[in-house]
Parts: C-alpha cells; structure tokens; sequence
C-alpha cells in the first residue's frame, strides 16, 4: 500500500513525529541474528529470575500474573523487587550495550528513520537510535542528539514546538544513561483506582509521566504520528495509554502505525478503538519497512510522489 497523501504532506512539511517501540528494538539483531534486547515480557521473566534468588515471593507473584496476562501488576512487582542499585545493574545487563554488538545490517532501519525527522520519541531504552543519528568519524559514533526525558519539560516543550536545533529523542519510557528515569511500559496502566495506584499517583516519576502524556496528546493535535514497526507490545500499549489518559482522540492526526502484515490483523483488533490511527502493512524489518521509510523521505526533496511496496 503507498504512503496516504496524507502522510506524503506531514513528511514534507515537517509535521510528522516517528515513534519508535519495541518492534523496531527486537529487529536490531547481535553477530548471531539473535535479538540483542529483550521484549517486556521476556524482560520481567528475567526480572522474576533474577528477584527469585533472593525474594521468591516477589518472584512467584510476578510469574503468577504473567500468566494470567496481567503485566500492568508483574510490573509492579518487579519494580518492588529490584529496589535500589538491583534497578540499575538489571537494566545495565540488558541494554547498555556497545556498538560493536550490534549486527550492521539490521540498522538499516533506524538509519532509515532520522531522515524523516529532526525529533524522534523513543519508548526504547537503548542508546541505538541516538548512535544512528550520530555524524561517524570513528568507528565509534560522536554523540551528538540530544536525550528529553519526562523531567524535562522546558526541553519538551521545544520539541513540541520544532524549536530544537539539534536532533532529539523523548525517551518516553526513559533510557539506559539514567536508569532512574526508566520505566516498564505498561507500569501505570491499572485498569482500576487500587490503593496501590493511588501510591504510585504520588509518586514524581509518575506524575512526569502523566504530565508527559498530556504534552504528547497536545503534539498529536498539531503533528502527525508515524510509529513505525509497531508490534503487539506496541499495540497493547497504544490501547492502554488511549483509554487511560484519552490520548488519539478523533480530533487528532490522522496518525500511521506501521505493522507486520502477519500481525495486521491482531493489532487491528486492539487498536479498533482508536479511529485516528491508520495501518499500513509490511513484509519484514530487514527490506521492505526500510524502503517504505527511505522513499517516504525523499519526498522531502522532491515534489514527485513515489510508491513502495506495501502489503
């Protein structure tokens, strides 16, 4: 399917913002073509693993609502069992990588989305999308974009307003060079108003989050969204922060999310709620999403429209 005329304007115009999920992350691949980062699910069973041998309780309570598809309370629980310096030294194990980790050609697609945008918002962890929009002159990057987290707002009001003048990424989730700003994705997402919820409402990191959603339902109203590779862990994401904090309302966007086609039709499903999204389908991470993106920007520099093959 080719880019909406729509989506060709946003990106000519510098309206349209990329988000970036863990679709994106578990295509970044190790010299093995094994996912070099894990997924959140995968992430609290190795928080589990790791609690288990010194809090078992915290850990068989972890484990119990995982299986019964319960993640918003796993996370909650993993949190309670890596307090203090296990928070830092669990996240440090699986995401403060180094460059030469990484398998080349599965950046193709990270390096296929700066050119769309001068501002990125991250729900990722790692420090790969900012490697990728670095200027090389080693074979180590120069880091040189700028990182906002949710206790940024004089920042993130620039960035809302395109006043940056460097790249820069809102690392919506937090990242992995302040491990104190980071977050399990669906971690304030309780379905009901518990006492543990109305503990975790006073908490500071969790009002910066919510204050940062509130800013990025501001930017949805004026920008185009494009979240790109978005999974099922996106997917569920997007469905929680939409119904809680009434995000992508119908009088935003239209905002893109671009899917596997062999999950199309799951994440359609999820996502049926909100009318401002549209799906576009792809083959795979490696090919065809890098080419959609790379020809979606060249229309930045051409006024003739192009097609890629889309599912």
């Amino acid at each position: 399917m080719p880019p909406s005329l729509s989506l060709i304007d946003a990106c000519v115009h510098r309206r349209l913002i990329p988000i970036i999920g863990a679709g994106v992350s578990m295509s970044i691949k190790d010299h093995q073509a094994n996912p070099i980062f894990p997924d959140q699910q995968s992430l609290l069973e190795l928080a589990a693993n790791q609690i288990g041998q010194h809090q078992p309780d915290i850990a068989n309570a972890i484990n119990t609502h995982l299986d019964l598809g319960d993640m918003q309370t796993a996370a909650h629980f993993a949190r309670q069992g890596l307090s203090g310096h296990l928070w830092r030294s669990f996240f440090n194990s699986y995401f403060d990588i180094t460059p030469s980790q990484i398998s080349q050609p599965s950046l193709r697609l990270i390096q296929a989305i700066w050119p769309l945008s001068n501002r990125v918002i991250s729900l990722n962890y790692d420090k790969v999308l900012q490697w990728c929009s670095a200027t090389k002159t080693t074979t180590k990057p120069v880091i040189t974009t700028a990182k906002y987290d949710n206790s940024m707002s004089a920042q993130l009001n620039q960035f809302i307003k395109g006043t940056n003048t460097t790249p820069a990424i809102w690392t919506l989730h937090g990242h992995i060079d302040k491990t104190d700003s980071l977050l399990f994705a669906l971690e304030y997402h309780e379905k009901h108003d518990t006492a543990k919820q109305k503990i975790l409402s006073q908490h500071m990191q969790h009002i910066q989050y919510r204050e940062a959603l509130h800013m990025l339902q501001h930017l949805s109203t004026s920008h185009q969204l494009l979240f790109v590779g978005c999974n099922l862990d996106d997917a569920c994401w997007l469905q929680q922060t939409a119904a809680k904090y009434n995000l992508f309302c119908a009088n935003s966007g239209p905002h893109y999310a671009l899917v596997q086609h062999n999950q199309k039709e799951a994440i359609a499903f999820k996502l049926k709620h909100i009318t401002s999204f549209k799906l576009l389908s792809f083959e795979d991470f490696t090919h065809t999403l890098p080419l959609f993106l790379t020809r979606l920007a060249t229309q930045i520099n051409s006024s003739t429209e192009v097609t890629p093959t889309m599912a």
